[in-house]
C-alpha cells in the first residue's frame, strides 16, 4: 500500500494485483451492520444505512403468482465465514443436512407447509478490516440469501432484505432459460461441456463488500450440438464450452478450459439463444519453463485475448515516489507518519510547497489512466478464451476469431499458504483472415517459453 500525501479527495485504485490508496489525511469510514445477540424470533430493530440489526433472519417465500411456496423451496444463505460459496445447478454440492456450517458450505434451510423459513442466529462480527479489498465507503453486506423453487428464484442481500416489510415477504421472479447450439470449427460440438456462468452485476469486478459466491449451471450438448440450461437465475450470464484435464496426478487438481463463449442478459421470465464457437480456426502451442521453475502447470492460467495494454503500477509509483524524495526537504519526510506534521502544512503554502502538490496532483492522472486502461483490459479479458495446459504443456484454443490477439500466461504457487506469481508470458501474433471465417486447420504458434517475473510481486491474498 502506498501512502501519499496531497491536496486532493480520498481516492482508491483497485489493480488486478495492487490497490493503490492516495490519502490527503482526512478521515473516511462508513458505519458497520453487524448481528447482536438478540434470540427473539422477530427483530427489535431493523434500520437501513449501517445500523446495528438485532434477531433472526426468516421470511415467507410466495410464487411470482403470489402463492405460497409450500415447504419444497430452498432457502440458501451465503456469508464472509464461507471462503467461497459455490452454488451449482440451483443448490449447493453434497449437502451436509438441514442446518450445516463447513469451511467451505453456507447455511440452506427450507420453507415449511406455510412458506416460511427461519435460520438460527448468527452472530456477524466482520468489519470491513476482516475482509479482503472491501470498501469502506460503502455498507458490509453480511449475509445474501438464495432463494430457489420450482416456479422462480431471488437473490436477497442483506440491506434489500432488512428494506422488507416486518413480515418479510418475498415474491419470487420466474426463471430464466437458455438454449444454445455449440461448434468445434466446422463441426458441431458432440458431447461436449458447456457452462452458464451467473453474474449479479454488470460488471468486472466482484463487489468485495459482498460474500463471494460462484453460481454456475452444467449441461452436456446432445449429438448436435444443442443445449440448454432450463432454470437459470436472472442475471447477466456468461455461457462458454468447456473442457477440463483430470490427470494432473498426486497434485489431484481439474484444469479447466473456457473456449467459445458468449455473454448475455436473462431477464426474469425470458428465454435467450445463444451460438458457441463455429467461427476462427484453431491455435495451439506448447510452453517450457525456464531450469529454474520445477513447477507444474496445476496452477497455470493461459488466456487468449485482444491485446492488452500496460496498466502496471510499478513504474507511476517509483515516480511518486521519487517526486517525494526530490521535492521534499529530508527534515518534513523524517517527520511524515500518520498525520501531518505542522512543519509539513507550513511548507506546503511555501512557492516549493505549491509546486510540490501541483507535481502530485499532477502525476495522480496518472493512476487515473491506469485504472481506465484497466478496465478496458478487463472488458477484454471477460471475453478471453482460457485453455488448460496438458502434463507434457501443450495447449489448445478452439475458435479463435481473426485478428490481432495476445496470449498470456501467469503461473502460481502457494509457499505456506501464501499466493505468489512466479512465471509469466505474453505473446502477440494474429489470425489472418480465412475464407469463409472459419478453418479446422490449426495456428501452431510453436515452443513459448516461460519466464520469471521482472519484478517480485508480495504476495496478494492469503489461503487459509
Amino acid at each position: 500500500m502506498l501512502r501519499i500525501i496531497a491536496g486532493s479527495p480520498v481516492t482508491i485504485y483497485t489493480a488486478a494485483i495492487y490497490t493503490v490508496v492516495i490519502l490527503t489525511f482526512a478521515s473516511c469510514s462508513a458505519p458497520i451492520m453487524k448481528m447482536g445477540e438478540n434470540r427473539s424470533c422477530c427483530p427489535s430493530t431493523s434500520e437501513m444505512g449501517g445500523e446495528m440489526y438485532d434477531g433472526e433472519i426468516y421470511g415467507i417465500v410466495l410464487q411470482p403468482d403470489g402463492k405460497p411456496t409450500a415447504e419444497n423451496a430452498r432457502v440458501i444463505m451465503a456469508t464472509h465465514d464461507v471462503f467461497h460459496t459455490q452454488i451449482l445447478n440451483n443448490d449447493v454440492p453434497n449437502p451436509q443436512g438441514t442446518f450445516y456450517r463447513t469451511s467451505d458450505t453456507p447455511l440452506v434451510v427450507s420453507t415449511d407447509e406455510e412458506g416460511r423459513f427461519k435460520f438460527p442466529l448468527i452472530a456477524f462480527d466482520k468489519t470491513h478490516e476482516d475482509i479482503c479489498c472491501a470498501r469502506p465507503e460503502q455498507p458490509l453486506v453480511n449475509f445474501i440469501l438464495f432463494i430457489r423453487h420450482d416456479t422462480g428464484f431471488k437473490r436477497l442481500p442483506q440491506q434489500e432484505w432488512q428494506a422488507l416489510d416486518r413480515n418479510k415477504t418475498i415474491t419470487l421472479e420466474p426463471w430464466g432459460r437458455i438454449e444454445g447450439t455449440v461448434n468445434v470449427g466446422t463441426q458441431p460440438g458432440k458431447n461436449v461441456q458447456v457452462e452458464c456462468s451467473v453474474l449479479f452485476q454488470d460488471g468486472h469486478f466482484h463487489n468485495s463488500n459482498e460474500p463471494m459466491v460462484h453460481m454456475h449451471y452444467e449441461a452436456t450438448a446432445d449429438e448436435s450440438g444443442k443445449f440448454s440450461f432450463d432454470r437459470v437465475a436472472p442475471s447477466f450470464a456468461r455461457v462458454a464450452r468447456t473442457m477440463t484435464y483430470h490427470n494432473h496426478g498426486v497434485h489431484n487438481h481439474d484444469a479447466q478450459s473456457f473456449l467459445a463463449l458468449d455473454r448475455i442478459e436473462l431477464k426474469p421470465g425470458e428465454m435467450a439463444t445463444v451460438t458457441l464457437g463455429g467461427v476462427g480456426r484453431p491455435v495451439v502451442g506448447k510452453l517450457v519453463l525456464p531450469e529454474e521453475l520445477d513447477h507444474w502447470w496445476t496452477y497455470a492460467r493461459l488466456e487468449c485475448s485482444e491485446p492488452l495494454e500496460n496498466t502496471d503500477f510499478h513504474g507511476a509509483i517509483n515516480a511518486q515516489q521519487e517526486l517525494w524524495q526530490k521535492m521534499v526537504p529530508k527534515e518534513i519526510l523524517e517527520q511524515l507518519g500518520e498525520q501531518p506534521s505542522e512543519l509539513y502544512q507550513t511548507w506546503r503554502e511555501t512557492e516549493d510547497g505549491k509546486k510540490f502538490i501541483a507535481a502530485i496532483d499532477a502525476h495522480n492522472k496518472v493512476f487515473e489512466d491506469l485504472a481506465v486502461a484497466q478496465e478496458r483490459n478487463m472488458a477484454r479479458q471477460e471475453k478471453a478464451l482460457r485453455s488448460a495446459i496438458a502434463p507434457d504443456g501443450t495447449f489448445r484454443l478452439d475458435d479463435v476469431s481473426e485478428g490481432d490477439r495476445q496470449l498470456t500466461v501467469t503461473i502460481h504457487h502457494f509457499p505456506e499458504g501464501r499466493y505468489e506469481h512466479i512465471g509469466m508470458l505474453e505473446h502477440k501474433f494474429t489470425v489472418a483472415a480465412i475464407p469463409g471465417g472459419v478453418s479446422d486447420e490449426p495456428l501452431d504458434l510453436g515452443t513459448l517459453e516461460i519466464k520469471k517475473p521482472a519484478q517480485e510481486h508480495s504476495p496478494i491474498a492469503s489461503v487459509e
